[in-house]
């Protein structure tokens, strides 16, 4: 866990999930009888049986509702009760367990057989070719969701006319018009989550070099909010552009007018009138700001803070591409996101990135090939009327 997703740069909710599906896999070995760690040992790791009785227990649901129905309650001498049927995990979880169970069991294989130059290492490719098989298929669903979760470039010229400071089209109030864009601005063009966001700092902004520092900084006893907002990955610098900066320095003209604002470190603040005021900005505000800007523009129904993370990572993964690197450029490439991003440098976790913008490339390239060579064909014939 340490090595592979810890230090991976994953997510706390991620490095959750991979633990809970090990349990998961040792709560089935134990149920079953088989030692995982003697058996890889001996080099006799799980064969296509072994596997496919791991289907039910990663169906298993073992949340609050499956313990509350799993109580068994007495109804008398000479009657008989029945329990309830607790319903099977999502398709999802079921895939994600599936998925970090055979990366786990390709590790502990590759550890406890060393390198004992037979067959092992096959051996250990079919178990988690095996493991793998047994993912239900379409949990990723169709085109049409997949859309839904992306962020375009349409999209982002929606946003930027209701956030940009002035417009009559910004739907939020004069006095926090510039906050709200300064926040967009720092997910939109630097990529940061939103825990990474509101936990930025006056003085984590160095406007001589241009560059912000994201700090990680766990149960901050500075941090007053009820539910503080956490940075997930490696503490690390991202530089600031022109534009960015400019907002950050109106802001803090703007910030030290507010009521309170200067007493406490956090870059953004409370704005409204009240006992908040001043104090810093919750997650439960960052919300209501993307929850307005989804009301007044249907077209952005979609919006959440996390997918201009992933606009920011698909922009710098299109730049990189079009440059055409060679292996090892590419290599530089991954390590340069994984930096901006605060992930480990060896992480792989961007790697979608760099596959949507292929297959975005070659889907443009296949449709202006199918318009040129259908052009070429009216042309033999002689019919310029177009496609029926």
């Amino acid at each position: 866990m340490t090595m592979k997703v810890r230090n991976g740069g994953q997510s706390v909710a991620t490095q959750q999930a991979a633990l809970n599906a090990i349990n998961v896999l040792f709560a089935h070995a134990v149920k079953t009888g088989i030692d995982l760690v003697d058996r890889f040992r001996r080099g006799q790791f799980l064969d296509a049986v072994e596997c496919e009785s791991l289907r039910r227990s990663v169906q298993t649901n073992y949340g609050p509702a499956a313990k509350r129905q799993s109580v068994v309650v007495s109804l008398g001498r000479g009657k008989r009760g029945y329990e309830k049927s607790v319903p099977p995990v999502a398709q999802d979880t079921q895939y994600q367990r599936l998925s970090y169970m055979a990366r786990y069991l390709a590790w502990l294989g590759g550890e406890l057989a060393g390198d004992s130059g037979d067959n092992r290492a096959a051996a250990i490719a079919v178990m988690t070719d095996n493991v793998l098989a047994l993912r239900p298929e379409g949990r990723r669903g169709n085109g049409n969701e997949q859309k839904s979760n992306e962020f375009t470039i349409d999209d982002d010229v929606l946003l930027r006319q209701l956030t940009t400071t002035g417009l009559p089209t910004n739907p939020f109030k004069p006095a926090v018009q510039l906050r709200n864009e300064l926040l967009v601005g720092l997910m939109r063009l630097i990529g940061k989550r939103q825990g990474e966001v509101l936990n930025i700092r006056v003085r984590d902004i160095n406007m001589a070099r241009r560059q912000i520092d994201i700090v990680r900084r766990a149960d901050d006893p500075l941090d007053l909010r009820p539910n503080q907002p956490k940075v997930k990955t490696r503490t690390h610098t991202v530089p600031i552009g022109e534009h960015l900066a400019g907002l950050i320095d109106r802001y803090l003209v703007e910030r030290r007018k507010v009521p309170g604002a200067t007493k406490q470190p956090y870059l953004l603040v409370t704005h409204k009138s009240g006992p908040t005021q001043g104090q810093a900005m919750t997650i439960e505000a960052l919300k209501e700001v993307f929850k307005t800007l989804k009301r007044v523009e249907p077209r952005l129904a979609h919006l959440h803070p996390h997918l201009l993370r992933h606009f920011n990572s698909d922009q710098i993964a299109n730049a990189q591409l079009s440059e055409q690197p060679t292996a090892n450029g590419r290599e530089q490439h991954r390590r340069q996101r994984n930096y901006l991003a605060g992930r480990a440098p060896e992480s792989e976790m961007d790697g979608h990135y760099t596959q949507r913008e292929t297959e975005r490339q070659a889907r443009v390239v296949s449709l202006r090939l199918q318009t040129d060579l259908a052009a070429d064909i009216r042309k033999a014939s002689g019919d310029d009327r177009g496609t029926s």
